[in-house]
């Protein structure tokens, strides 16, 4: 639907995706910082359970209730993981809160040439 409704290409990465769709931004507006805040801006307003989140990379839409951090709670609690022992690593903005539950958390950075 955010596809259609926002002109957007979906990424190929969509079918190892639980819970989150990412989407590639137009290159017309990628490089305009306030044409992709607009742009999250909109998602949210005709999809009010949705949040969006542009990483520099992708947009990633997924629902408010949700996020990483709570999928590796829920994880945790149905495997009796201490997330105290456990790690994560993450690559973007989005596994912030997966990297805060957790006792180990690693962020990469991935520098990109255009």
């Amino acid at each position: 639907m955010i596809s259609k409704s926002f002109g957007l290409k979906p990424s190929s990465s969509n079918a190892c995706r639980l819970c989150d769709r990412a989407f590639h931004i137009p290159k017309e507006i990628r490089g305009n910082a306030l044409a992709v805040k607009e742009l999250e801006k909109k998602i949210m307003q005709l999809y009010s359970d949705i949040y969006a989140l542009y990483t520099g990379y992708v947009i990633h839409t997924y629902p408010k209730y949700r996020s990483k951090g709570s999928g590796i709670r829920i994880v945790a609690e149905k495997l009796d993981i201490d997330l105290k022992k456990a790690a994560a690593i993450g690559d973007s903005i989005t596994d912030i809160d997966m990297i805060k539950a957790v006792g180990i958390g690693v962020a990469t950075v991935m520098l990109m040439r255009s």
